[in-house]
């Protein structure tokens, strides 16, 4: 059967209904093995307004139409709203960029705005470029010049000040140029030896200067004031001199020029990866969303903000727990929930919901069980580095290309790094070159956004997840629940996590992270230090009687693949490593025991 192509067929209208029908009762995840928690299926628009949208759609783009078909009811609810501001709170792995990018779609194509009147803003240039593509995949028609206010927020901010007349305002021409943060640093380090200032805890500038603003000029037992003030004053001459900004500079004039009326000011934006938003980036927003440009009112301006609550891990630069609800009570926004998750088998989802203690919503997994995580002790961290490089030397290139190794600390990366070297395993940060056969060293924070499909959590111990600094403090102690949620969800298919009984890091306990207590054991393998050894490789099996040099005789407790464990007669338990060769234990004989 046949249609005119600005007509969906009955069958096509009949199951857009029933799929939007089973979202309310909170069945809408494609593959789900279970329904979402209660209320799931909040998406609620009259189904009469989200038929005749689709109708609308198939109408004027029918590329657009033909890939909406295949978006879960949640998704294309979110999609379909004409509500002017929308808080869409997606759940970890459930496809929030393909509604973002369908979105900025259905509004240039069906609603009629320009993708030169649209801003898209962003954490990072990468998102940013996703974004662009898919946009582009979509039937977007870009032209040149269409994406100038898709990018980070630093750059949409940048992009409007060099609109005709706006920097001018702050001083600045509009061929300004932007410090980066090593730049800002040389150049206030410049100000001090040429100017002969006194500035103490020259190591903490960045933060005494951002305390500066904050109100809190003094640091520690610091008595006497410095020439903080001074510094600060002579920086923002040299700026202004310079015709510079740096990226502070850039969300604080483009909120003054947008406050001021001046400036672009697109009809419709979008937000990704809201729960990141600082204070600075939450009055850009306010001040782009006044409704009337000078003396021109803007009568369609729209706000369409995306990310996960449970994702908010930078408190620490100035984010809030509550920053969704205070933003929908403030600008009035309709509430969308993207509740299914795509990504992670449901051993992993499952045990990252109970790490966070059940507080994560309606988080629904659609894949199936897959294999449970292993957890593993190690001794050190160069056992544990050891361990991986001998398991990644299994791995075939692609393999390794799809395996992140994910650490709290930078600093947990060096024995591990060293570990690959010493293999021939490549390695890169998420900005290194990710050839082909390269393993992904991350932190838990850089991992934030990115997919595995396999992944090793190593140095989980109490003390690092979470930081020894956060204990006693529950909203710290929360934000590094959410932290060990991101780690945990990075993972597709297989996840494995590690801890240390000699973690030689200060604050770090030998013990694993208290939040592991938290998963249910039926989702864990069994706890076992090692993949790959049997204990004829080391020459003693568990029993057996042995002497050494200098504890003399004793007994074989364990061995594995790092480690082998003696109770010795006279000196008690003793660890010895594999890591360095030759134990000096030999086996004893029946009668010599």
């Amino acid at each position: 059967m046949t249609t005119s192509p600005g007509r969906p067929t009955r069958m096509g209208l009949r199951d857009l209904g029933r799929r939007l029908k089973a979202a309310r009762r909170g069945e809408g995840c494609k593959g789900a093995r279970r329904a979402p928690d209660e209320g799931a299926g909040a998406n609620a628009e009259p189904l009469a307004d989200l038929t005749e949208r689709m109708a609308r759609v198939e109408a004027t783009a029918p590329n657009l139409h033909a890939s909406l078909v295949r978006l879960d009811p949640y998704q294309l609810s979110a999609v379909l709203t004409d509500e002017p501001v929308v808080s869409l709170r997606a759940q970890v792995g459930s496809g929030k960029t393909t509604v973002l990018a369908h979105k900025v779609v259905l509004m240039h194509r069906v609603e009629g705005i320009p993708l030169a009147d649209m801003a898209v803003l962003t954490f990072t240039q990468k998102a940013a470029a996703e974004i662009a593509d898919r946009v582009r995949a979509l039937g977007g028609e870009v032209r040149a010049g269409d994406l100038r206010y898709f990018g980070t927020f630093h750059a949409v901010a940048a992009a409007i000040l060099r609109e005709e007349g706006a920097a001018e305002v702050s001083g600045r021409s509009p061929r300004f140029g932007i410090l980066d943060e090593e730049e800002r640093l040389a150049l206030l380090d410049e100000i001090v030896e040429k100017d002969g200032l006194s500035i103490k805890y020259r190591a903490r500038l960045a933060m005494r200067l951002e305390a500066l603003e904050q109100g809190r000029p003094l640091v520690g037992a610091m008595k006497y004031p410095d020439d903080i003030v001074l510094l600060r004053d002579r920086y923002e001459e040299e700026k202004r001199r310079r015709d510079l900004f740096d990226f502070d500079d850039l969300i604080l004039w483009g909120t003054r020029v947008l406050e001021g009326g001046a400036g672009a000011r697109p009809r419709w934006a979008a937000v990704d990866e809201f729960q990141d938003c600082d204070p600075s980036q939450l009055a850009f927003l306010r001040a782009w969303m006044r409704r009337g440009d000078g003396a021109k009112e803007v009568k369609h301006r729209g706000l369409f903000v995306v990310g996960d609550p449970h994702q908010l891990v930078y408190s620490f630069r100035g984010g809030d727990a509550r920053i969704f609800e205070d933003f929908e009570a403030d600008f009035g926004a309709r509430v969308f929930r993207l509740p299914c998750n795509y990504r992670s088998t449901d051993a992993i989802l499952l045990a990252a919901r109970a790490v966070l203690g059940g507080r994560c919503g309606r988080l629904t997994g659609t894949r199936d069980a897959g294999t449970p995580l292993r957890l593993l002790r190690h001794h050190d961290p160069t056992q544990e580095a050891l361990y991986l490089a001998r398991r990644l030397e299994r791995y075939s290139s692609e393999e390794r290309r799809e395996t992140a190794i994910l650490f709290r600390k930078r600093e947990q990366a060096r024995p591990i790094a060293e570990a690959l070297d010493a293999a021939a395993i490549p390695h890169a940060g998420i900005h290194g070159e990710v050839a082909a056969g390269t393993v992904s060293l991350l932190t838990f924070h850089g991992a934030k956004g990115l997919e595995f499909d396999t992944v090793f959590l190593v140095g989980v111990n109490d003390g690092l997840v979470p930081l020894a600094s956060s204990f006693g403090d529950p909203e710290a102690e929360s934000e590094e629940q959410r932290l060990l949620f991101v780690g945990m969800t990075r993972a597709r298919d297989r996840l494995e996590i590690s801890y240390l009984a000699d973690p030689r890091d200060f604050g770090a306990r030998p013990e694993k992270s208290r939040f592991l207590d938290l998963i249910p054991e039926s989702l864990i393998e069994d706890e076992i230090p090692h993949l790959d050894a049997e204990p004829s490789a080391i020459g003693h099996s568990p029993g057996a009687r042995v002497a050494h040099s200098r504890y003399g005789a004793g007994r074989v407790l364990a061995v594995n693949a790092s480690t082998v464990t003696v109770h010795f007669d006279l000196h008690g338990v003793k660890t010895f490593s594999l890591a360095f060769g030759d134990l000096g234990l030999e086996g004893l004989a029946a009668d010599e025991s």
